[in-house]
């Protein structure tokens, strides 16, 4: 999400999809990544979630809304 947040392109739009598609509920913030699979059942997963990750999303949020209002 950090890097749709910094590069908004076609490419980053949909891994953004992709990685909401395959992760499970996202109740507690985005885990810290997928590895990319054509069969969104046989993605391998990295359930982690951690301050970084998080911290990482929010701070691009924040740059993308300072950057491109």
């Amino acid at each position: 999400m950090r890097f749709l947040a910094v590069y908004n392109t076609t490419f980053a739009r949909n891994m953004t999809i992709y990685l909401e598609k395959v992760f499970p509920d996202l109740i507690n913030g985005y885990y810290s990544g997928a590895e990319y699979n054509t069969d969104i059942n046989n993605a391998n997963l990295i359930l982690s979630t951690d301050s970084n990750t998080n911290g990482l999303i929010l701070g691009a949020a924040r740059f993308s809304i300072k950057n491109y209002p």
